[in-house]
């Protein structure tokens, strides 16, 4: 709830006002939202999180990673939040189309094993983003066999000798170094600066409007993005079902007799403020009940020896709370 009200929170000159949630809290790190909030604008929702040093975690509907919403950037594919290269196969592409259209987990497993193979013809980020939000992306040629990065680059044949022919299976830099273990793609018979930019150049630009809504660091159904939205998520329902409880209702305007969107809102914002200071109150009591750890030690105190060998201390047994 603090997250959205500062990112939303405009003052009288039409900036964002983002310093109340950053004295409020240090912690800077992955955020998550559902799939309303990639539709927001910019500079109310992305931008915002990403001056306070947050990296948002976002979810796409069919509408953005269907085929229509792909264009091009300096030759590149522009699609779900990344540059890939021109040559890309279809098949991989449309994978993205079928993981959205999966209706469980279950069925966007296999999928998301499949979509591994597109990270050889994703653009590489060399550079973070400046203060104009721009970014530099390079060329894949160093994860593809692309006749013409090797004319660009002047690498007909290879400077340090004939590929080996014996390969060490043990050294993961050995076997991807090599070029049978990379895809070979075959671009058509043109000349190369009729070519795009994106293979003319060895690293391309992209600016600030190029998919500000769905650029992320994490990118769409990795694993990594998997893990990280679905903990996320899962803490975030949690604590909409305790707001959705008897107690709380959030749900139930019916019992917040006022009408008017205004005052439906101000209820609304007052029910969360409560909510939170009930679940502070709940976790300083269990933390009194709980057993000295290392945040609480008093003057006199000392913290809890190792446990010697053979002997096992758990969180639970010292009575530790996890709750954060």
């Amino acid at each position: 709830m603090l997250l959205i009200v500062a990112a939303i929170e405009r003052s009288l000159d039409g900036r964002t006002r983002t310093a109340p949630l950053a004295q409020i809290t240090e912690l800077r790190r992955f955020t998550a939202a559902d799939r309303a909030y990639t539709k927001l604008l910019p500079e109310n929702f992305h931008r915002p999180m990403r001056a306070l040093g947050y990296m948002p975690v976002l979810d796409f509907t069919k509408a953005q990673v269907a085929d229509r919403a792909e264009h091009y950037h300096q030759g590149a594919i522009a699609k779900v939040g990344r540059l890939f290269c021109p040559l890309t196969p279809r098949w991989l592409l449309d994978l993205y189309q079928q993981i959205r259209s999966a209706k469980n987990e279950r069925e966007r497993i296999p999928l998301r094993e499949q979509l591994q193979e597109i990270e050889s013809y994703a653009l590489t980020r060399k550079d973070t983003l400046d203060d104009r939000g721009t970014e530099r992306f390079s060329c894949p040629a160093t994860k593809l066999n692309c006749p013409w990065a090797q004319e660009r680059e002047g690498r007909g044949t290879p400077k340090k000798g004939p590929v080996p022919v014996v390969i060490d299976l043990d050294t993961h830099r050995a076997r991807a170094a090599h070029p049978a273990a990379r895809p070979t793609v075959e671009p058509p018979e043109l000349p190369l600066d009729d070519a795009p930019k994106c293979c003319r150049q060895s690293s391309v630009t992209a600016q600030a409007h190029v998919m500000p809504r769905m650029r992320q660091e994490l990118p769409w159904q990795t694993p990594s993005w998997a893990l990280a939205y679905q903990t996320l998520r899962a803490h975030i329902e949690g604590g909409n079902g305790r707001l959705k409880s008897v107690d709380s209702a959030l749900h139930a305007r019916e019992r917040r007799q006022p009408r008017g969107r205004v005052a439906q809102t101000l209820l609304s914002a007052i029910t969360v403020m409560v909510h939170n200071i009930k679940e502070l109150e709940q976790y300083l009591a269990a933390s009194k009940k709980s057993a000295v750890t290392g945040l609480d030690l008093g003057a006199s105190d000392v913290l809890p020896p190792y446990p010697t060998v053979g002997e096992t201390v758990t969180a639970r047994s010292l009575g530790i709370s996890r709750s954060p």
